[in-house]
C-alpha cells in the first residue's frame, strides 16, 4: 500500500517511459509506480488499477514480512 500523502508529492510518479523510451513489458509495460525514496519492491510494475482506501491493506511483499512503510533509511 501507498499512503495517500506519498502518493500526492511530486516525485511520486506513474512512468510509461524511461529515459525517453517507452517501457517494455519486463520493465513494467504499459505503465510502473515510482516512488523515490522508497525501496524498489514498492515500485509496482504492470499497474492496472488503483483503489483508494480509508484502511491499511498489506500488499504481496508486505505480506511476506517485508516492512509495511517503505521507506528508504538514507543516513544523515
Amino acid at each position: 500500500d501507498l499512503p495517500i500523502w506519498k502518493a500526492m508529492e511530486d516525485s511520486t510518479l506513474i512512468a510509461y517511459e524511461a529515459n525517453g523510451i517507452p517501457l517494455t513489458t519486463v520493465h513494467g509495460y504499459p505503465v510502473r509506480l515510482v516512488v523515490p525514496r522508497w525501496w524498489g519492491y514498492s515500485y509496482t510494475k504492470w499497474l492496472f488499477r488503483i483503489h483508494v482506501t480509508d484502511k491499511n491493506v498489506l500488499g504481496y511483499w508486505e505480506s511476506l514480512g517485508y516492512p509495511d512503510i517503505a521507506r528508504k533509511n538514507l543516513g544523515g
